[in-house]
């Protein structure tokens, strides 16, 4: 099975902020990834996901480990405050997270912006482009 390198995220959709009016009210665009609860109510519908603290975070709050307890998928996700992610998925894990993400509701996408359908099938969202476009701006 071919590694897809990259990072994979888990969104649910993407929301607006505005910063602070010191510094000028700037429009900034955010994913919103699954919540905790989401993926809890999910682990216990399926029995391909089990949650487990991760040893990444902060020492207050630790990120929190999505995995397959029966080994069938080799890849983990994960979750912290601002993403569900994986790096460098292959198929197999692609495929759960894609699987994961339509009983959300949301969507995979990757660090280039593109929706992925399915390991081979993918798209690239105006919304996506148009956040990513947008943020690049205000950092140049």
């Amino acid at each position: 099975m071919a590694v897809k390198k990259g990072l994979f995220f888990i969104v649910l959709g993407l929301k607006t902020r505005y910063g602070p009016w010191w510094l000028g009210r700037k429009k900034l665009f955010y994913y919103l990834p699954p919540s905790l609860a989401q993926l809890k109510a999910l682990a216990k519908a399926r029995n391909d996901i089990a949650l487990k603290e991760s040893d990444t975070g902060s020492r207050a709050e630790k990120d929190t480990l999505v995995c397959d307890p029966m080994g069938d998928i080799p890849g983990k996700l994960f979750l912290s405050k601002s993403h569900l992610m994986t790096k460098n998925s292959d198929e197999k894990t692609l495929k759960w997270m894609i699987e994961i993400a339509t009983q959300l509701g949301g969507r995979v996408k990757d660090n280039r912006n593109r929706t992925y359908r399915s390991c081979d099938d993918y798209y690239v969202d105006p919304a996506d482009e148009e956040a990513a476009r947008h943020n690049a701006s205000l950092s140049s």
